[in-house]
């Protein structure tokens, strides 16, 4: 057993200094997960990352890693950093969802406004830049229309290049807001994930107020503000309280 482990050791440590390629460390550490050898592809993953090698299948593969060993909290947080960057990916979605499916806590959510909803639902469907690449399309046929309506070969052209110019430039103020929201987003998510194995939420930032509830291992929370080494935070389901700083981390 200490001969494979120091040779794992020394596999990892010549696959992180023979080569700095991403693409070469990343298939590195991929053989290493084939292996079944978690720990060492874990290691290999997160140097990539301090590279600032960002990718969903990084984020992908690194939950995987996670969720062999039983972490949900780290599979977690990179199935949800991996979503970020490729909110449509299916599998990603998947394992989240089994994963989550795994989770101890489960609080439910309040209820939302309908179209509160479905701006969420379009927010999460498409990154940043689809969201302004559709406003830009939209914004310049919304153009040509306009430009239609002034040099249009009769009347009845020239009106129905305003009518479609002017809708088309409306309705371009929906994705270019789109990408403004999801790009704040993407930056700053406000949302992070139960690291340690449980810890109570306090209903005050000191270790002797009461425990609002105790939270688990992969559960979700929003962070609402920070005091000193406390950070408030905000559950699914509505309730309010404070979890010391290092207990979660930001997605």
């Amino acid at each position: 057993m200490r001969f494979r482990l120091t040779l794992a050791v020394l596999l990892w440590g010549t696959a992180l200094s023979a080569t700095s390629h991403p693409d070469s460390l990343f298939q590195a550490a991929n053989a290493f997960y084939a292996e079944g050898n978690y720990d060492a592809a874990i290691a290999l993953y997160d140097s990539l990352l301090q590279q600032g090698w960002e990718a969903p299948e990084l984020h992908y593969n690194l939950g995987n890693a996670w969720f062999r060993k039983q972490r949900l909290g780290p599979a977690i947080l990179h199935y949800e950093r991996g979503l970020l960057l490729a909110p449509g990916d299916a599998d990603l979605r998947h394992n989240l969802a089994v994963a989550r499916s795994h989770c101890q806590d489960d609080f439910g959510t309040l209820s939302e406004f309908f179209l509160h909803r479905i701006w969420r639902s379009l927010l999460e469907a498409l990154r940043a830049d689809t969201w302004a690449l559709i406003g830009l399309g939209l914004f310049w046929l919304g153009a040509a229309g306009w430009v239609l309506w002034l040099l249009g070969p009769s009347r009845i052209w020239r009106k129905r290049g305003f009518l479609a110019g002017s809708a088309l430039l409306l309705l371009s103020v929906l994705p270019f807001s789109l990408a403004a929201s999801r790009a704040a987003l993407e930056r700053h998510s406000g949302a992070g994930i139960i690291l340690v194995e449980s810890v109570p939420l306090r209903s005050s930032p000191d270790e002797i107020s009461q425990t609002v509830v105790l939270l688990h291992e992969g559960t979700r929370v929003r962070l609402l503000s920070e005091l000193g080494e406390w950070r408030k935070v905000r559950l699914s389901d509505g309730r309010e309280g404070w979890l010391p700083q290092g207990t979660f981390e930001e997605i």
